[in-house]
């Protein structure tokens, strides 16, 4: 037999109490269960639509990453950040600089910045040369005596020129981020400087700075032709047609030599050597050997002067990989990745510039830490974070780069003249030999072109659908219309039948 012992009337209240307070939190679940349930039949809409967008999104991001040979495994993961990425230009608070590398069409949007900025380009600006800090002081003390008043530095929104920006910190700073510290210490609020730039074909890029500030083979080769079409002979450019470059260079070479040098013997010597231009100089004073590697791209690609065209990019960008602190050497990444790894490795240069040239996170000049990005934590203290790059375009696409800065800038789109200074590309006395060896060497510049045309078809892509969604809305501002519509007119978006 089983003795039950006698409770406590106190033992007995409490555990009443407990079964009451059970069957009331059985009823509070119920009751909070039924309101989830309606939430999410309220929401289950949208968020399906939500789902089916971010699911559509990753897919084309992937879609894209492919079509531009994109290893890295986060490849898809990065490029759907673009699609969530909102312009966050402030007119009133930003200050943009375009670096204008030299060859990559970038005097049609200096153009296109000095006609949508007016007078609030900052004076020192270089349509095709570099920014001048000289200039701009003489601009400003010229306007403040003309005015007999202060000038208003905050009035200036942009600049452009062929000066590099990064970094803007750290004992490799350059000398134009110490004149925006300067100029911004002129302002009661300071701003956030920004940049723009252009990328170009790899080979391309070499084949074009070769062909004009190396060694000014365009003049030649439109003097050529000019004497050709003179004698009713059709222009050519290639050597299948008759065109002979390192031929024109070698009588260049020998005209120099026969007739422009001066005796270094004669009296006013360093006179007539002064009036030579900087290629003539350089003959006459080192021999024709010394720029050799003018007479064809084989010649180039042969010479020592190669070495200083390695990494092109890292002007823009800093660095091309995350452990790379910014400007530490003027080494080729593929040389330096070497020691470091031992090895080569293009998925981290793609993964960089998916997230520096795509603006996803803020850099600084210090090594990146690549696991920020990748587990969506992202940066917030500008204090010391180097310039992002607001806007690219690539060169080969200009018509839909240039469609993207008037987008970003909020502006209608216009028309920039677009001349030529060559009857001839460069690239047209570059064999296909010539541009495999450049891929073969430049993997580094090459895996950048390659994210900059990714993370470009994302941005048009989203462009075209803003537009529309905006387009389509009842209650938009007349005025606001009037720009969108602009862009379907200007051939930058499709019409709306074809959305």
């Amino acid at each position: 037999m089983v003795t039950v012992p006698q409770q406590s009337p106190r033992f007995i209240m409490i555990s009443v109490a407990v079964v009451y307070a059970v069957i009331l939190l059985n009823i509070y679940h119920h009751q909070l269960g039924n309101v989830a349930e309606i939430a999410t039949a309220t929401h289950s809409s949208e968020l399906q639509s939500r789902n089916v967008n971010l699911l559509d999104d990753y897919s084309m991001a992937d879609s894209i990453a492919k079509k531009w040979n994109i290893t890295t495994p986060h490849a898809a993961f990065l490029l759907s950040k673009q699609y969530t990425r909102h312009n966050d230009y402030d007119v009133s608070n930003d200050f943009l600089h375009f670096h204008h590398i030299a060859k990559t069409g970038g005097t049609s949007i200096s153009d296109i910045l000095k006609t949508a900025f007016g007078e609030t380009v900052m004076p020192g600006s270089g349509r095709s040369g570099s920014f001048s800090p000289k200039k701009f002081h003489a601009a400003i003390l010229e306007n403040a005596q003309n005015r007999k008043n202060v000038t208003d530095f905050s009035q200036f929104k942009v600049s452009f020129g062929h000066t590099r920006l990064r970094p803007m910190h750290g004992p490799n700073r350059t000398e134009l981020s110490i004149f925006f510290d300067n100029y911004n210490s002129l302002l009661s609020k300071p701003k956030r400087i920004r940049s723009l730039a252009m990328v170009r074909e790899p080979t391309d890029l070499r084949a074009s700075s070769h062909a004009m500030a190396m060694c000014a083979l365009n003049g030649k080769v439109n003097t050529f032709n000019y004497w050709r079409e003179k004698r009713n002979q059709t222009r050519v450019c290639t050597k299948e047609e008759g065109l002979d470059v390192e031929k024109l260079v070698q009588d260049y070479h020998d005209m120099v030599l026969n007739k422009k040098c001066p005796n270094s013997n004669a009296i006013g010597y360093d006179e007539a050597i002064k009036k030579l231009d900087r290629f003539e100089k350089n003959i006459c004073t080192k021999g024709a050997e010394s720029m050799s590697y003018c007479l064809s791209p084989s010649h180039l690609l042969s010479s020592p002067v190669y070495d200083g065209m390695r990494s092109m990019y890292k002007s823009l960008l800093g660095r091309y990989i995350a452990r790379q602190p910014m400007m530490t050497n003027y080494v080729s990444i593929e040389k330096l990745m070497s020691r470091m790894n031992g090895s080569f490795d293009v998925k981290s240069i793609e993964e960089y510039a998916l997230v520096d040239l795509g603006g996803l996170d803020l850099v600084y000049y210090d090594e990146y830490d690549m696991d920020n990005v990748l587990e969506d934590k992202f940066s917030n203290d500008t204090t010391n974070s180097e310039p992002d790059i607001l806007w690219f375009g690539i060169t080969e696409r200009m018509v839909e780069s240039t469609c993207l800065l008037f987008h970003m800038l909020n502006v209608k789109p216009f028309t920039v003249p677009r001349s030529r200074v060559v009857n001839c590309p460069p690239t047209s006395w570059w064999t296909t030999k010539h541009r495999e060896e450049v891929k073969k060497r430049e993997p580094g510049d090459y895996a950048v072109w390659r994210v900059a045309n990714a993370i470009l078809d994302v941005r048009i892509e989203r462009m075209k659908k803003e537009i529309h969604s905006r387009l389509n809305d009842k209650f938009l501002h007349e005025d606001e219309k009037e720009r969108l519509q602009a862009f379907i007119e200007a051939g930058c978006v499709g019409s709306m039948d074809s959305m």
